[in-house]
């Protein structure tokens, strides 16, 4: 009785599908796709396509390490300009306190000489008209008493002058801001320039992956090692600093109330703003992005000496000139390949008759010398 259609086995397209897939050994070669699971080589192409997914998550991972880095050196910019930016306000508003103490110390200074000096020659020559006889000893009293008054008033000015001048006389503020200045000047640069070659190393690292070339991926390990070290390095800075700027917060909150000239009031607020809140919070995010740099580093440098020791150096191959004399011509060489083929299927040399020698082919001027050629040399011809 003849099966019916239903009862046909018909090939799914899936298997069908699945099936043609390139079946590959460790040599990327393609081997029989027969169902043979006591076959070593069929289990090898089966773990080949099994693997395939699992490099797709390394190369993923790898990607998304490098993307999550080019991050974390993208925050350590930004906060490099933010620090930037707060230094540069902190500077500015310095300088404007700077210029205003000065001018009230030549202005006090100013005041202290002309009441010494111009107004007490003035009272003495009044003192001294005072002094002259006269009949009114009422008015002369009287004089006398408000001149002694304004002497007082002007001895009492002058120490005030003094006393505003005073203090101010060691607080210059100049060469501690041209310092502060010179050193940023080679901070911010300086720190750029290093997240740059950050940057850089990911190119680099991209770049190997990419060509599988061995040299770029070993100067990423060597150059890595170092960025790990020097991230590392960097945040121990920076976090010595924050927590130095944040202590240093509270003592300026303190002085705040100390100041009381307006104007030197509003440029210490708008300092100490400037680098209590802009600089702090620029210097925790270059903080934060120097360590994430140092653990996806970290990462990064153990995938990569991991993988470029599994990538196999290219050798270098050197062209060989075909009219060398030393070998023979293209056409010998080819005959001489095929007749050695023929040999490697079936020798049709007896038994002890040796071989066609290189050497012999390269003898073939003595051949033509009335000797019986050899079979060698009539493949040449």
């Amino acid at each position: 009785m003849g099966a019916s259609s239903e009862d046909a086995y018909s090939y799914p397209f899936l298997a069908w599908l699945l099936h043609s897939l390139p079946h590959l050994n460790v040599t990327f070669h393609q081997v029989n796709s027969s169902f043979e699971p006591h076959n070593p080589v069929y289990l090898e192409s089966l773990g080949i396509l099994g693997s395939i997914p699992a490099a797709w998550l390394i190369l993923t991972l790898l990607v998304l390490l490098i993307y999550l880095l080019t991050r974390s050196i993208g925050l350590g910019l930004y906060g490099n300009d933010d620090l930037h930016n707060g230094l540069e306000r902190t500077l500015n508003e310095g300088k404007k306190v700077d210029t205003q103490v000065s001018t009230i110390r030549n202005q006090s200074d100013a005041i202290e000489r002309q009441l010494r000096i111009q107004a007490s020659g003035q009272l003495n020559n009044i003192q001294n008209i005072i002094e002259a006889p006269t009949a009114n000893v009422t008015m002369f009293n009287l004089a006398d008493t408000y001149l002694k008054r304004l002497i007082g008033n002007n001895t009492m000015a002058a120490n005030a002058a003094k006393d505003i001048r005073q203090p101010l006389m060691g607080l210059d503020l100049t060469p501690k801001i041209l310092l502060a200045e010179k050193i940023e000047n080679i901070r911010w640069p300086l720190t750029m320039a290093i997240l740059s070659i950050l940057l850089i190393l990911c190119v680099i690292l991209l770049v190997g992956v990419a060509r599988h070339n061995r040299c770029a991926l070993i100067a990423f390990s060597v150059c890595g090692l170092l960025a790990v070290i020097a991230s590392y390095l960097m945040a121990s800075v920076y976090l010595a600093s924050s927590v130095a700027l944040a202590d240093l917060y509270r003592f300026i909150h303190s002085l705040t109330a100390l100041v009381d000239c307006r104007s030197l009031h509003m440029n210490y607020l708008e300092g100490s703003r400037a680098l209590c809140n802009v600089g702090l919070l620029g210097l925790t995010l270059m903080l934060i992005s120097a360590v994430l740099a140092g653990l996806l580093l970290t990462a990064l440098v153990w995938v990569d000496s991991h993988t470029w020791i599994y990538i196999r150096k290219k050798k270098d191959y050197h062209q060989v000139n075909e009219n060398d004399p030393y070998l023979p011509p293209p056409q010998a060489s080819q005959a001489i390949a095929a007749r050695t083929l023929q040999r490697s299927q079936g020798s049709s040399y007896p038994p002890d008759t040796p071989p066609p020698s290189y050497s012999s082919a390269l003898m073939r001027p003595n051949a033509c010398l009335g000797s019986t050629p050899h079979e060698a040399d009539l493949l040449l011809y």
